[in-house]
């Protein structure tokens, strides 16, 4: 039986699952254009296979693996305008395999890159190519480069993603909308800005993300990741403002209520760690602190979420002679071990996605 184009683009399909296989992918797409040109038409590579091999790209630790993403876009794109082959035309798709190389990427220039793409899609798509459309899984894949970008300023591009995401759809220009994935990677921005009230905007979006879904909109819905998110941007906000310090605290200890509290979600080590790191950050150590971190490590031990970061940060947290007590003996060299940890206060750690 002779090989069909829907047995090499399954093949490489699978490859894209399979972990770093990029050189088989690469290879089986070489053959492909090899016997196409020998004049086994039927085997000529479509958008398909393009995507596929641009999936198995963003699963490779290829420090260029997203230029070569580009250049298959490239291609693929010169090839349409020389053939009109609509099955080689660039797509949603195939857009959105190589905005994904980026967003794996740790290229300094992933952000710039991606928003540069994201660019060209919208471009066609509002001058009448409507099989370019840009979705969610493209605006979050920018948004999530924009929240690995060191730039002071990414925070304010990846707001302004998402602003355009909610206009676009407001005019009804583009049917997407901010869904959870998009929402969190703006989350995970503010965590990781420069913003003094990182938290009360994390927070705001939070909100706008729950009205959004009580109002029937069921894509975008928070979850733990969301509120661990909001976490962080809690235990990293810097600020000599008190106002801030305080509002910031109350927040940190009103979303780890929520999560303790909640029915659909729960608190993760994650979660733990970065609500003792808060107290440290935004609060002299006082009664107010000492009596705030206590109970938060007492329900940690509780929840089964304790690994070694909890122990750093309540470390940290907290002065030798009132940690180590709350340790119940499980020090050695004022130092936790956490071989020694009984095994039910950790016994849910890795068992629940932290982000």
């Amino acid at each position: 039986m002779k090989p069909t184009i829907y047995i090499y683009n399954t093949l490489i399909s699978a490859l894209a699952k399979s972990g770093d296989k990029l050189e088989q992918a690469e290879e089986l797409l070489r053959i492909m254009k090899r016997k196409a040109k020998r004049g086994q038409v039927d085997l000529t590579p479509t958008v398909v296979t393009y995507s596929s091999v641009m999936n198995v790209l963003a699963n490779s630790p290829a420090r260029k693996a997203p230029v070569r993403a580009e250049k298959l876009l490239e291609q693929m794109h010169s090839e349409y305008l020389q053939t009109r082959n609509a099955s080689i035309k660039p797509d949603t798709v195939a857009y959105s395999s190589a905005l994904q190389c980026w967003a794996n990427s740790r290229a300094h220039n992933a952000a710039v890159r991606a928003q540069r793409l994201l660019s060209e899609m919208e471009t066609r798509f509002i001058a009448g190519d409507k099989s370019v459309r840009p979705n969610e899984q493209c605006y979050g894949a920018v948004i999530h480069c924009w929240a690995k970008n060191a730039s002071p300023d990414a925070a304010v591009r990846a707001e302004k993603i998402l602003a355009k995401m909610e206009q676009m759809h407001e005019k009804g220009i583009n049917n997407v909308s901010p869904n959870t994935i998009c929402c969190n990677a703006l989350l995970d921005c503010y965590a990781k800005s420069v913003y003094e009230d990182k938290a009360q905007r994390a927070l705001g979006l939070i909100r706008r993300m729950n009205e959004q879904y009580l109002m029937g909109n069921k894509s975008v819905k928070s979850d733990i990741i969301s509120y661990n998110c909001l976490l962080n941007s809690c235990a990293n906000t810097i600020t000599e403002d008190e106002t801030i310090k305080r509002e910031t605290i109350t927040i940190a200890v009103n979303a780890l209520q929520q999560l303790v509290r909640s029915k659909d979600y729960f608190p993760t080590s994650y979660s733990f760690a970065s609500f003792l790191k808060a107290c440290s950050t935004l609060m002299p150590l006082g009664n107010e602190r000492v009596e705030l971190v206590k109970t938060a490590f007492r329900v940690c031990c509780d929840e089964g979420q304790v690994d070694r970061q909890v122990l750093l940060e309540l470390e940290l947290a907290l002065p030798e002679q009132l940690y180590i007590p709350l340790l119940r003996g499980y020090v050695v060299d004022g130092k936790a071990q956490m071989e020694a940890i009984p095994d039910g206060w950790k016994r849910n750690v890795d068992k629940r996605r932290k982000l």
